[in-house]
């Protein structure tokens, strides 16, 4: 296996696909179908707003998937919209101002102020400072990560969070370690390529 790049071909004896929501397009290019749906995420910063106590919580509306948590001198507030179409790999990724206003203001039904009233305050006194931040999920159809070999030799992949990479990637990585030297079995691998798969309904966050 190895990687062509434009200096040229690096030959290795083990390739590892770790790229996010590109792992499938460049899985292709191995003959291999990796069932990865890139999706837009978009996190809404307020940078400055007194009224979050920073030494606080996250806090997470289970019906709807708004959350918030303190960071920086204010928040960060974010909501995993099940309606967002499925799409591809980008290396620019749009915001939609829409989320914002989604989470702000109290006459949506996806509002903060549903669980915190503080937040109908915000608004009423004026929409703090904001701007929005973006990038992909790379969902597999049961929101499990594919970690290990596949069926190219010398190929193999750790990839497919689902969202949660920033949880779960020291694990995986010493998971993906571990099955390409041969010190746990592919076989038994739960993450494994060839796994059967159910789909399931996409996660809160």
């Amino acid at each position: 296996t190895g990687v062509t790049t434009n200096r040229g071909v690096v030959h290795a004896p083990h390739t590892v696909i770790a790229a996010g929501p590109w792992s499938g397009v460049i899985a292709k290019l191995a003959a291999l179908d990796l069932a990865i749906a890139p999706t837009i995420r978009q996190k809404l910063v307020i940078p400055n707003l007194p009224v979050i106590d920073q030494s606080g919580p996250m806090t997470i509306d289970d019906e709807t998937g708004s959350h918030w948590r303190p960071a920086l001198a204010g928040a960060y507030a974010l909501r995993t919209d099940p309606t967002t179409p499925v799409g591809e790999p980008l290396l620019e990724v749009p915001t939609d101002d829409a989320m914002a206003h989604a989470l702000l203001d109290p006459a949506s039904p996806t509002s903060l102020a549903l669980l915190a009233p503080f937040w109908r305050d915000v608004w009423r006194d004026g929409p703090p400072a904001w701007h929005l931040m973006a990038g992909q999920y790379e969902y597999t159809p049961d929101h499990r990560p594919f970690i290990g070999p596949t069926d190219q030799p010398g190929l193999f992949v750790n990839t497919g969070y689902s969202g949660h990479g920033v949880m779960c990637s020291a694990g995986g990585a010493r998971r993906t370690v571990d099955l390409l030297l041969g010190r746990a079995a592919a076989a038994e691998e739960p993450f494994r390529v060839g796994r059967p798969m159910t789909s399931r309904a996409r996660d809160v966050l």
